[in-house]
């Protein structure tokens, strides 16, 4: 398939106004459950009392190293990956409305993009900054997984510490203090993970979309995702066979529609690879999967 490769053939279609419009139409659809939400969200807050000095230790140890990330987080943006490819892509679509980026001129430019897509939207809004932000709101949520994952073996003051260790790591300040990817793929792993044990705690199809869903982000967001949702995939088929009684009267249909939703969410960037390269793993394995002869007419291969 020979796709045109000129930049400026892009729609320009993406600006503040429109994806703050989007993202206010769930809210606005559902105004009510947003703001039960907050509401229940603030009454858990304002119930959690730290019981123990042992708690409170563990806790403020979680509150020092999330700190010292916020002031990371807040500084420009200085690593290779970020500046040439992570911060970008926000740059480029906040200054063509559009994504411009062809294969032909950067090897990256058709490979999974879903967490520099969420940080194109928020750059429109804010700026780059937001996007940093955004990364760490990202660090945020994946403590809360961790947390409610591991208040199954733990108690509350072991849970905060292995939290404040977690964060403490130098891997986690440099993902966070710059723009990479593996907040938000590492929350969508966690998530994966989540929706599976309440999937097979409960029986409940909807936490089954919900892995599917998650799994098939991950994958968007990046190739390397394709480990962790393989070896999901056998234990969701366990539970599934598990609890296939209580899919409802038509379980084959919730295993259809499962596996619709983890594709839909998980193939878009690699067909455009492969329509724009012939290779849906572009650029990785090019030399095992030739190119296509009309990107190697324009790159010159």
């Amino acid at each position: 398939m020979d796709l045109p490769d000129d930049p400026h053939g892009a729609v320009s279609v993406h600006y503040a106004l429109v994806w703050a419009v989007l993202l206010a139409i769930p809210i606005a659809l559902d105004w009510r459950g947003a703001w039960r939400r907050l509401v229940v969200w603030g009454d858990l807050l304002r119930g959690a009392e730290l019981r123990g000095a042992m708690e409170r230790f563990a806790f403020a140890a979680v509150v020092f190293v999330l700190l010292a990330h916020w002031f990371v987080a807040l500084m420009p943006e200085v690593s290779a990956d970020g500046l040439a490819m992570h911060l970008a892509i926000p740059a480029n679509i906040a200054a063509n409305h559009a994504m411009t980026f062809q294969p032909s001129r950067f090897v990256w430019a058709v490979m999974p993009m879903g967490a520099d897509f969420s940080y194109s939207i928020v750059y429109l809004l804010g700026g780059e900054y937001a996007a940093h932000l955004l990364d760490y709101a990202l660090l945020l949520m994946l403590e809360a997984v961790i947390y409610y994952a591991m208040r199954r073996w733990v108690c509350r003051a072991a849970g905060f510490l292995l939290l404040a260790l977690f964060a403490s790591t130098p891997l986690v300040q440099l993902v966070t203090g710059s723009l990479f990817v593996e907040n938000m793929l590492a929350v969508l792993i966690a998530g994966l993970m989540a929706a599976l044990w309440r999937f097979s705690e409960t029986g409940e199809k909807r936490f089954l979309y919900l892995a599917a869903i998650l799994g098939g982000t991950a994958m968007s967001t990046k190739f390397g995702a394709l480990a962790f949702v393989a070896l999901a995939i056998p234990f969701l088929a366990v539970e599934v066979v598990r609890h296939w009684r209580t899919l409802g009267p038509r379980p084959a249909a919730v295993c259809a529609i499962a596996a619709l939703l983890l594709l839909s969410t998980a193939l878009p960037p690699y067909a455009i690879a492969y329509a724009k390269t012939g290779n849906a793993l572009f650029p990785f394995l090019a030399d095992k999967i030739p190119r296509s002869s009309s990107l190697q007419r324009r790159t010159g291969g």
